[in-house]
């Protein structure tokens, strides 16, 4: 139903041996032309009501969309004012409607989406009146192993759908929805059940619900190569603006490809979505987290990629991480990288290898201090221990005063044990005056002392 709208017309040419009694018919070695696709195989038809059906059916390559269009009674054109999708007008009548009996089918190439075929298809179209079913489909698809059913019935509510899809061990590689190379690798295998009502082809889409699981095993997926996250924070460590961080990763991330050993999620459909639950796995030299959702509306995808790289020891275990987002139509989607996180882990780690070394150099000064005190007073206590040893010669005894070893020495004045005591004090009082002498006559003619010189 992709896109789904039955053509206004289609191409038919067909070559038969037809024979009929009364109102049976048979179409044998058919040979047509529908669409383009080579028809071949054998048809009965009893038109009696309700119409009964039987035969075999095989083409070379069929568009299955178009021919399930018409099964199912969608409107030929959508309505002019819709624009692309699906169409909001009711279901017309179904081909299948008062038609019973079982044709089986089978077709060498069957495309199921643009850009995702399926080969050597074959089942059984079941027909019940108001009902029909496609039972025992089976296949290739992407190179791995398809099988399907699904059930369409007339409900007061519209038209009713019921499926089951398994693909197992298919290979990324073959899948690349119109793309020159696909972006992916690997093996994938899907497994979905779903069911919905809906009168028109949008309402069913919308009403849609279902579970089911999606597996890879050995995937590679181009543009997210884990080294780029290291190689990320070498350049902001080389002066790398945060700002120009996004176009730096871009050539980073296609470097190389993401390897996933193994992971499974849960898929769920709702609301004409099929969304993937979160998966975490270890990858190489990282771990990646994805999660995503397709609009079967109109078919975008909104896909992320969350990788993550190895916790940092002087962060605490944090760890650097970097999204990719994969958002617009399934066959072209726009990449774009988000790099907050990483921009926050980078400047963190500036700050907190700031902090080290501005510690660093706090506690190397603070050692040169204590070193610097240790040696002032280690010198101290050695000139005590000299003085000391000037006080106390070397035999015990103490010094007398006088002693010359009291004197100066080269670390500064000698130092005594004690001072003398001061003598007693000395009471002087005044005396009366007297009148002065004078000299005798003998003073008065005593010659001058004279000078005993050498002849």
């Amino acid at each position: 139903l992709m896109n789904a709208a039955a053509p206004a017309a289609m191409g038919l040419a067909i070559e038969s041996k037809l024979a009929f009694f009364g109102r049976a018919l048979t179409f044998e070695d058919v040979k047509a032309k529908i669409a383009g696709a080579t028809v071949g195989g054998q048809l009965s038809l009893n038109l009696t009501s309700p119409t009964v059906v039987d035969g075999r059916v095989s083409a070379t390559d069929i568009d299955a969309a178009p021919v399930l269009a018409a099964l199912i009674g969608v409107p030929k054109r959508p309505a002019p004012d819709q624009g692309a999708g699906y169409p909001a007008e009711p279901f017309a009548r179904p081909l299948f409607d008062d038609v019973k009996g079982s044709v089986s089918f089978q077709a060498e190439r069957a495309t199921l989406l643009p850009g995702l075929a399926a080969q050597t298809l074959k089942g059984r179209a079941r027909f019940a009146g108001a009902s029909f079913d496609l039972a025992d489909v089976t296949g290739t698809l992407a190179g791995g192993a398809l099988t399907a059913d699904a059930a369409f019935s007339l409900v007061p509510g519209g038209l009713s759908v019921r499926g089951r899809l398994d693909l197992s061990k298919g290979d990324l590689a073959r899948i690349t929805f119109g793309r020159s190379k696909a972006p992916a690798s690997g093996g994938v295998s899907l497994s979905l059940e779903l069911a919905g009502t809906g009168l028109s082809p949008a309402a069913l889409v919308g009403a849609l619900q279902g579970k089911g699981t999606l597996t890879f095993d050995r995937a590679q997926f181009d543009g997210l190569d884990p080294k780029a996250i290291d190689a990320a924070i070498r350049a902001s460590e080389r002066g790398l603006a945060p700002e120009r961080l996004p176009g730096y990763l871009g050539p980073a991330l296609d470097a190389g490809r993401l390897t996933v050993t193994s992971a499974t999620g849960a898929v769920a459909i709702l609301d004409g979505r099929v969304r993937l639950a979160p998966v975490t796995v270890a990858a190489d030299g990282a771990d990646v987290a994805f999660a995503g959702t397709l609009n079967l509306v109109d078919s975008d995808l909104d896909l992320r990629f969350t990788l993550s790289g190895a916790p940092r020891e002087e962060m605490k275990g944090r760890r650097p991480e970097i999204s990719v987002v994969l958002n617009g139509p399934i066959s072209s989607p726009k990449r774009e990288v988000d790099t907050s996180e990483l921009v926050n882990f980078v400047t963190l780690r500036a700050v907190e290898r700031e902090t080290k070394r501005v510690e660093a150099a706090e506690r190397e000064a603070k050692k040169r201090a204590e070193a610097a005190a240790a040696l002032e007073r280690a010198e101290r206590e050695r000139i005590e221990r000299e003085r000391a040893t000037q006080r106390v010669g070397p035999d015990g005894a103490q010094p007398k005063p006088g002693d010359p070893s009291l004197g100066a020495d080269r670390t500064g004045p000698a130092v005594s044990e004690r001072a003398p005591d001061l003598p007693p004090a000395i009471e002087v009082k005044p005396q009366s005056a007297k009148p002065a002498r004078r000299p005798s006559a003998a003073a008065k003619q005593a010659p001058a002392p004279q000078s005993l010189a050498p002849p």
